[in-house]
């Protein structure tokens, strides 16, 4: 029994994925949302951290030049070149640090240092700096220009007010104090301000807001996902859809609708595909034409039904008498065209001849009737009755017409025979 192959059909174009590239510019979508969520907010929350420490700082420096700058601002104008063994054995330095201690005692403060206009530190909570020159500082000369300037800085130990602290996150703040008319001021005060516990609550909630964005942003994310999904689901389902409409289309353009097989524009490109490898390989291809006999009169006696019953039962009997590889096509009407793609010989057409006559020995059974239907069959081969198609066909033509009129010859003469008298 012959396989029936169609001719080659273009790989359909797969329908775009939507699932797939709404999955991977989501995700990458989400995070980039996030991470800028979390760079906003933390800059945000760090700049108002430094913005409200900072006007602390400024607080409590015009808070301390408000009740002791008056009784000290002597000592710190006439520091300029002052040696440190110097500024330590003055006095009034034990005085200003009595002042300052008691000024700042029940305020956050972790360190408190006073810079001469020149940039030597002549006082500081911490005795070990003072005579350090600050002069090159970039906190310090802006103070000295007249702004506050505020830093954060980590540091994994520092002496305090209170002692050595280990492992804080300090804020630094340069104010000016003691401006005079011109707004020159008189020094800078460096003021550090211990917001380890403000940074830890802020960490806290980044965290927060981030498992909460996160999370709105997850379950948005999971909505479109299932949405996207449907979508892409129903755009598939048109895809293929489209595809079998097409496939669909093509077979019918290359089938016959009635019995199935492959139709007359199929033939023609086979038959083109065959002879070209006929030639290109040097071997023998054959044509059959196949006629049904007494077709029109079933037709006519048992109605079209019965007609389209036997063509196609006629179909099916040709090609399942076929070899494999040869193939059957309906022209039309109640003829069939079968190629033999390749033999050996002109005896193997005979061959498959004799095989399709033998499939119509039996009647075709329609509707409880039993109809006998004969097939006159015309051989045309490559390349002795014909070098092209149309010579070919023309040929099987001519040899199914004279093999027609052999079998009413040979019918017309059973006939007599039977109807003559016996000596």
């Amino acid at each position: 029994m012959t396989t029936l192959q169609d001719p080659p059909v273009a790989t359909p174009v797969p329908h775009f994925q939507l699932l797939r590239y709404f999955s991977v510019a989501s995700l990458l979508g989400l995070l980039a949302a996030m991470t800028v969520l979390v760079l906003v907010f933390r800059e945000n929350a760090m700049q108002q951290l430094t913005a409200y420490e900072t006007d602390a700082n400024a607080n409590i420096t015009r808070a301390l030049a408000n009740a002791v700058w008056a009784d000290h601002r002597r000592f710190v104008l006439d520091s300029g070149g002052w040696q440190r063994d110097q500024l330590l054995a003055e006095p009034a330095q034990s005085a200003l640090a009595a002042d300052v201690r008691r000024i700042l005692r029940d305020v956050n403060v972790a360190k408190f240092k006073i810079y001469n206009r020149d940039g030597l530190t002549v006082y500081s909570s911490d005795p070990r700096q003072i005579g350090e020159d600050k002069r090159a500082d970039p906190g310090f000369r802006a103070a000295l220009a007249g702004a506050a300037v505020s830093g954060i800085s980590y540091r994994e130990e520092f002496a305090g007010f209170d002692g050595i602290l280990h492992n804080r996150q300090l804020l630094a703040s340069y104010v000016p104090v003691g401006l005079v008319s011109g707004g020159l001021p008189e020094g800078v005060v460096e003021v550090y301000a211990d917001v380890t516990d403000e940074l830890d609550q802020q960490r806290r909630a980044q965290w927060r807001m981030t498992a909460i964005v996160g999370g709105a942003l997850g379950l948005l994310y999971l909505f479109l996902f299932f949405v996207v999904r449907k979508a892409d689901r129903i755009l598939a389902a048109q895809a293929q859809a489209q595809d079998a409409r097409e496939r669909d289309a093509r077979r019918l353009a290359l089938h016959d609708a009635l019995t199935g097989l492959p139709n007359r524009t199929f033939f023609a490109q086979r038959l083109d595909e065959v002879l070209a490898l006929a030639k290109r390989h040097d071997h023998i291809c054959a044509l059959l034409f196949v006629d049904l006999d007494q077709f029109k009169a079933i037709n006519d006696e048992h109605g079209h039904a019965a007609g389209d019953e036997v063509l196609r039962e006629a179909g099916r009997r040709i090609r399942v008498a076929l070899r494999a590889g040869d193939q059957v096509f309906r022209m039309g009407g109640d003829e069939f065209n079968v190629v033999l793609p390749k033999v050996a010989h002109v005896r193997d057409a005979e061959l498959v001849v004799r095989r399709i006559e033998a499939a119509f020995a039996s009647p075709i059974n329609v509707d409880g009737m039993s109809l006998f239907v004969g097939a006159s069959i015309g051989v045309a081969v490559w390349p002795e009755d014909g070098d092209d198609v149309e010579v070919l066909q023309r040929s099987a033509d001519a040899a199914m017409y004279r093999a027609k009129a052999e079998r009413r010859d040979q019918r017309l003469l059973q006939t007599a025979t039977a109807a003559a008298p016996t000596p």
